[in-house]
């Protein structure tokens, strides 16, 4: 029995001989252990064989199955994880908002503006108007909110949605699906001999 299934990057090889020594490998996990030989007795009063596998080498075609059916299955976040992610990604989405200076050092930036204007309408000269509403704009943009370039909200709103995708639950494709099923078919034909 020789079977070779190969679509979607998952391929599994079983025969006889492929069981002894080797390990089977599938697309998640792999058995390394030494695995005894598939053995097949046959008598001579009956014509057909009976097919009789090693302890070690059924146990490595049964954890095979249940790695296998483990993949069919979404895997769910766990309420713990989905808590630190979702926490990690207020942390996130609070990063993308401006940040503002304190109360204190806006009224402070006021009552200097107001000084600053003043300054200007007493001013004589031109190139002393000019540099106090210089002053002034330096004054507002020091109080002003910090806001996120581009860039950067582009990488953080990126992180956000692996972090996202990382609490939902792991969907197969129906090809998928029907691969892995197909191999889990071939394990247990492979048990029952």
């Amino acid at each position: 029995m020789n079977t070779k299934l190969t679509k979607l990057g998952i391929s599994l090889t079983l025969s006889a001989m492929a069981v002894t020594g080797v390990g089977v490998t599938t697309a998640g996990a792999s058995t390394s252990a030494p695995v005894k030989a598939h053995t097949v007795s046959a008598s001579l009063t009956s014509p057909e064989a009976v097919c009789t596998l090693s302890p070690e080498a059924h146990q490595a075609i049964v954890d095979q199955i249940v790695v296998l059916r483990r993949q069919l299955h979404p895997v769910k976040a766990t309420k713990a994880e989905k808590v630190a992610v979702r926490s990690a990604i207020r942390d996130l989405q609070k990063s993308l908002r401006p940040v503002r200076a304190s109360v204190a050092d806006r009224a402070a930036a006021r009552a200097e503006i107001l000084v600053l204007r003043a300054k200007v309408k007493a001013s004589t000269s031109a190139v002393e108007r000019t540099a106090v509403r210089a002053e002034i704009r330096a004054t507002r943009s020091r109080v002003a909110p910090v806001r996120v370039t581009k860039a950067v909200r582009k990488s953080v709103l990126a992180q956000i949605r692996v972090l996202q995708r990382s609490i939902a639950p792991k969907r197969l494709t129906r090809a998928d699906r029907v691969v892995i099923e197909k191999q889990i078919r071939v394990l247990r034909r492979q048990l029952l001999g």
